[in-house]
C-alpha cells in the first residue's frame, strides 16, 4: 500500500477496529485476551510511532493572548493565534485599526510575524505563526 503512514493507518487499520471489536463482541470474546491483545497493541504502537510521532522539542515560547482583550480585531487575532490553523491569516482593516494590531503583534516575535499589505482597500496585515508555534500545534491535534 502506498502513501504516508498516517494514511496507511486512516485506511487499514482505522476501519477495521470498529467492526472486529463488534464481531468479537457478538461472539464473546474478550478484545484483552490473546492474540487480540497483541494486535490492539500493534495498533496503538503503530500509531504512536508512525502517527503521532515524537512531540517536537520543547520550546521556549509560551503560547499566549496577545490582543488588548477589548476589541474584536484583537479578539479575532487571539483566536488565530490559539487556533490550529498553520498557514497565514490576512486582516484587512482601516489605518487605525490596522496600526492598533501591528502594535500589539510587535509584542510577540516569538509567535508571529507579520507584513502589511498595501494593495486593496483597506489595506491589511497578514500574520504568520513561528514555524516552532505551528509545529507544537500539530502535535497537540494529533
Amino acid at each position: 500500500m502506498d502513501g504516508t503512514p498516517t494514511k496507511k493507518f486512516e485506511t487499514l487499520y482505522t476501519p477495521l477496529i470498529p467492526p472486529l471489536r463488534h464481531l468479537m463482541n457478538s461472539q464473546g470474546i474478550d478484545l484483552s485476551t490473546s492474540p487480540f491483545s497483541d494486535l490492539l497493541q500493534l495498533f496503538v504502537g503503530s500509531y504512536l510511532r508512525d502517527v503521532l510521532g515524537s512531540r517536537p522539542p520543547a520550546s521556549r515560547t509560551k503560547l499566549r493572548k496577545i490582543g488588548c482583550g477589548q476589541c474584536m480585531h484583537c479578539n479575532a487575532l487571539d483566536s488565530y493565534l490559539l487556533s490550529t490553523r498553520t498557514g497565514p491569516e490576512t486582516f484587512r482593516l482601516v489605518q487605525k485599526l490596522r496600526l492598533h494590531l501591528e502594535t500589539r503583534l510587535g509584542t510577540a516575535p516569538d509567535l508571529v510575524s507579520f507584513v502589511t499589505i498595501r494593495t486593496g482597500s483597506p489595506h491589511g496585515v497578514q500574520v504568520t505563526k513561528v514555524p516552532e508555534i505551528v509545529a507544537v500545534q500539530g502535535w497537540d491535534i494529533k
